[in-house]
């Protein structure tokens, strides 16, 4: 697969309409309230493709079932490629996660205090759910057993994670997928078809309320990273070049579908059947996956900037509510701003949250790199030994 590297575009698309998504809870008044104000007609025709971008990315689960079905590809390859042993994967999934993830908890809770600091008036007399969510989890949720539960990805039922990082949610989505892959490897198509019995089922009885972690892996996200190892099976048997040829997997008929998907899941986003949504994602995750291994990318200008993305797309993920929640307080404290009609304002502090992602990537996750690193190192020292030992003996 020559053209792996280039599904980092897929993960850099994801990370960055995350962050989009996410810096407009703080920095616009949202939809809604913007069009209430301005019809769409009178708007200027900059404030119109500023708020049709806006609206257009505001289902930003769908871009995290996106990294689900890249896990299960990923995860797949470099699982069969390492050989690992179950004990081995895990130490080394446990590495790549865990040493980001709590020096993100960490940074966290401080720039939560930082920003409690700078904006209380604000949060003390809440103009919005966001406020009252911050305020919450300052004075319910900075403790150390919230602390411990989020290391455990234990989200409260009235406080947010710790820090107020409320992207965590995924994570645990992501360690359930580690802890029992070997079993999906093994059982593959039994688990498939199960899922996709079940996922029809989900998708007709989704509005009922409260619905817990475990129902919805189950009944939902399973099927995600379950899609990305069939499809890397499906790659990896030889299967695939037989479909090289089909009319639905040219270049220009695979184009226009990916494109018709992702509208289809933003739009599917706003009704009340949002896992639908999540299925447009998860089709065109494959249609792209398909694309970008077989006709790969232009070594562009654009290609580049979304791959850089996708190599810091999980500090990028961990660490930009944290970094939006303390420019939104630090502007409040300067300023005194703190609502939004502008569409465009959000993309300005998106943007100072990528190079600050980028430092906290070069300090945190490129250490639990190394430590992987050595980890197979030591492996491979030990497989030697043992060989040796096998033929001297």
């Amino acid at each position: 697969m020559q053209n792996i590297k280039y599904l980092h575009i897929i993960r850099g698309f994801a990370a960055l309409f995350v962050l989009l998504a996410h810096a407009k809870w703080p920095f616009w008044i949202g939809g809604t309230a913007f069009l209430k104000q301005t019809p769409f007609w009178e708007l200027s025709i900059v404030d119109k493709i500023g708020t049709t971008i806006a609206l257009l990315s505001s289902n930003g689960t769908a871009m995290v079932v996106i990294f689900y079905v890249l896990s299960g590809f990923i995860i797949t390859h470099s699982y069969e490629k390492n050989r690992w042993s179950y004990k081995e994967f895990l130490i080394n999934r446990s590495l790549r996660i865990y040493i980001p993830y709590i020096a993100s908890a960490l940074i966290a809770g401080v720039l939560l205090i930082a920003s409690y600091k700078l904006a209380s008036p604000l949060f003390n007399a809440p103009v919005k759910d966001y406020h009252q969510r911050v305020m919450t989890s300052y004075t319910d949720g900075l403790n150390l057993t919230n602390f411990l539960k989020t290391v455990f990805f234990i989200k409260e039922e009235r406080v947010n994670y710790f820090g107020f990082n409320y992207v965590y949610w995924s994570l645990l989505y992501e360690m359930i997928f580690y802890v029992i892959f070997p079993l999906l490897l093994k059982y593959l198509r039994y688990f498939f078809t199960a899922v996709a019995i079940i996922f029809p089922l989900h998708i007709i009885y989704q509005p009922l309320p409260e619905i817990n972690y475990w129902y919805l892996y189950v009944t939902e996200y399973l099927l995600y990273f379950l899609s990305g190892i069939y499809l890397y099976r499906f790659f990896t048997s030889g299967k695939i070049e037989a479909y090289r040829n089909n009319f639905f997997l040219k270049n220009n008929i695979l184009l226009p579908l990916i494109i018709v998907l992702f509208f289809s899941a933003q739009l599917l986003g706003f009704s009340a059947y949002k896992s639908l949504s999540f299925l447009a994602a998860t089709i065109m995750a494959i249609a792209w996956i398909i694309y970008l291994l077989f006709y790969g990318a232009k070594n562009g200008f654009i290609t580049r900037a979304f791959i850089f993305l996708g190599k810091i797309s999980y500090s990028l993920y961990l660490i930009h509510v944290p970094l939006l929640l303390f420019f939104y307080s630090l502007v409040f404290y300067l300023f005194s701003f703190y609502s939004y009609t502008s569409p465009w304002v959000y993309f300005l502090f998106a943007s100072l949250v990528i190079p600050l992602a980028f430092g906290f990537y070069l300090l945190f996750e490129k250490l639990s790199f190394g430590l992987i690193e050595n980890h197979k190192k030591r492996l491979r020292k030990k497989t030697v030994v043992e060989s040796v030992s096998v033929k001297t003996s």
